[in-house]
């Protein structure tokens, strides 16, 4: 098991590597000139060159790459932003617990929405409940947030006047609205996927085994039926949670969420690339992370992934001790 975490762990730096190269290539061919648009209109070519040395951008495509990664590497270090003149890590961990919260609060109300009509909807398949839960599903699915977020904040704020229009620090309400709208699309994935996961084992022979010895239906769905079900469960939320991180770009400009997501769009209206390429990088380790959590977590879900592991090793232990017998033999 720790061998294969360790491989994970390795396959990540690929990763981030080749996210960083792609997003350093796109901001470095994208149109416009950043010392202009950061100088104004009235800035004179001399002051645009001198800026342009300053901030390194006047160096071949391979220097500024090069400069970029050993910073990143060697001492963590983003960059500086060109609007405050502040570390962009500053500027990142600032605003990343509104993100965090706001993902955490979206997957959370997901889960509990798909998990729940997902069984309910495996277990009474064909009749009324699977029906209306599939075609809630299907239309949470179909449903752009930023729309959602909008009828919400009409309805709920400029209508009824019941919940702020915008987040409010110290206000549990002014979240109600932002988790609605990021987690509805997801919990309508994981309601599809725990539908059909369920399905998939609903019918076994084991299910059959454990209703002939007479276990109460609830403990049936839930031990032997959901448990089994989980691994495909298990992914599809940890997917979503990482592009929960990504996705709340929308949903934090349109209820004004100081987050990550925001920071990103004003980086880019700007012009202000290091912002650009570390809420990049950023996003891109968590879901790394988050997909590695997941298989780590796979092991304790289904013991069988664990002991699968551990046969690996066994005969690998074996291999290595017939091998040493045989030597022996043959100095024999």
């Amino acid at each position: 098991m720790l061998k294969y975490l360790c491989k994970r762990i390795l396959w990540m730096i690929p990763i981030l590597l080749g996210a960083i190269v792609i997003v350093f290539s796109l901001i470095y061919i994208a149109p416009g000139n950043t010392s202009a648009i950061l100088l104004g209109d009235s800035a004179t070519p001399e002051t645009i060159a001198a800026l342009d040395a300053e901030l390194g951008l006047d160096q071949p495509f391979l220097v500024q790459l090069g400069r970029y990664l050993k910073n990143l590497v060697l001492h963590f270090d983003l960059g500086m932003s060109y609007r405050t003149r502040r570390p962009v890590m500053t500027e990142i961990l600032t605003r990343l617990p509104n993100t965090l919260k706001l993902s955490l609060l979206a997957i959370v109300l997901a889960t509990l929405i798909g998990v729940v009509t997902g069984i309910i909807s495996a277990v009474k398949q064909y009749k009324m409940a699977d029906t209306v839960a599939t075609g809630v599903a299907l239309i949470g699915v179909s449903m752009p947030p930023f729309w959602l977020g909008l009828l919400l904040i009409l309805a709920f704020a400029v209508g009824l006047g019941w919940l702020p229009s915008t987040v409010v620090k110290g206000n549990w309400k002014s979240w109600i609205m932002p988790t609605i709208t990021l987690g509805t699309a997801v919990a309508g994935i994981i309601m599809r996927m725990t539908r059909s996961s369920m399905l998939d084992v609903i019918r076994q022979d084991y299910v059959r085994t454990a209703r002939s010895k007479g276990q109460i239906e609830f403990k049936v769905i839930m031990r032997h039926e959901f448990r089994n079900a989980l691994i495909p469960i298990i992914t599809v939320i940890g997917v979503q949670f990482g592009s929960l991180m990504a996705g709340a770009v929308l949903c934090e400009n349109i209820f004004a969420i100081n987050g990550i997501g925001k920071l990103l769009v004003d980086s880019i209206n700007k012009k202000d690339y290091p912002c650009v390429m570390g809420a990049v990088i950023f996003i891109a380790a968590i879901c790394t992370v988050i997909n590695l959590l997941v298989d780590i977590l796979y092991s304790f879900i289904d013991p069988r992934i664990k002991s699968t592991y551990k046969g690996v090793k066994k005969k690998a232990d074996d291999d290595e001790s017939e091998d040493e017998d045989e030597e022996d033999a043959d100095e024999e």
